[in-house]
């Protein structure tokens, strides 16, 4: 596939395809960036900061990032900008520019291999049991996030969106997340998340146990 060119944007954050990711665009780098984007093709990459900051000055990146598309944007008064983007394909750097106000490069897009066919949909189907144990359990909290679960039979697309469920449920993991976008298959993708599923199910039963008794006290005195 040829090299195309596209902005650049870091942040502190991984994008995964067909996720729903807000941006409130402020610095007037990046102003610029999507000014030029909503002209064009209104798509742009998302690429997670490995070293230096998101505002203000310059950062190192992952190599492979997501391509982001605008699918809504409201200018403010002052120049700000929201933007809300669904990510759509993977992508990996060949190089970068600095010869505009905002970072810019040459990119090619990633291919999706599923992987061994059989095995894969063996780990699509054992992530989406222990994913919908796992938000059952979730939704048994206190304080329940609103989280739906639809998965689909493809493994391919099973894989991201359990990418997305854990992005959702903690996304402070930035490393974790980089490293199932970067999975050379759905299958390894589906492997990694098998695993951590497992563990975050394990946290999760775990501080039922502790906090179990003190929800049946507070029932009680209420």
């Amino acid at each position: 596939m040829a090299a195309v060119e596209l902005p650049l944007f870091p942040l502190n954050v991984v994008l995964l395809p067909d996720m729903i990711l807000p941006i409130h665009v402020f610095e007037p780098r990046y102003r610029e960036m999507m000014a030029f984007c909503l002209d064009a093709d209104r798509r742009f990459g998302v690429c997670l900061i490995k070293e230096g900051v998101e505002v203000g000055g310059e950062a190192t990146v992952f190599e492979v990032g997501t391509v982001a598309e605008i699918t809504a944007a409201t200018l403010l008064d002052d120049g700000r900008m929201n933007i809300m983007t669904e990510g759509r394909e993977r992508f990996r750097i060949l190089e970068r520019s600095q010869d505009r106000p905002y970072p810019h490069g040459l990119i090619e897009m990633l291919d999706e291999p599923i992987g061994e066919p059989e095995q894969a949909e063996v780990q699509a189907s054992q992530a989406r049991a222990i994913a919908r144990r796992y938000v059952t359990l979730l939704l048994n909290q206190d304080d329940p996030a609103t989280i739906t679960v639809e998965l689909p039979d493809d493994p391919l697309q099973v894989s991201y969106r359990v990418a997305n469920l854990l992005q959702q449920v903690n996304p402070a993991r930035s490393s974790e997340m980089q490293g199932l976008l970067e999975a050379v298959s759905a299958e390894e993708r589906l492997r990694l998340e098998i695993g951590i599923l497992g563990r975050e199910y394990a946290i999760l039963e775990h501080m039922n146990l502790i906090t179990a008794p003190k929800r049946k006290l507070y029932g009680n005195l209420n």
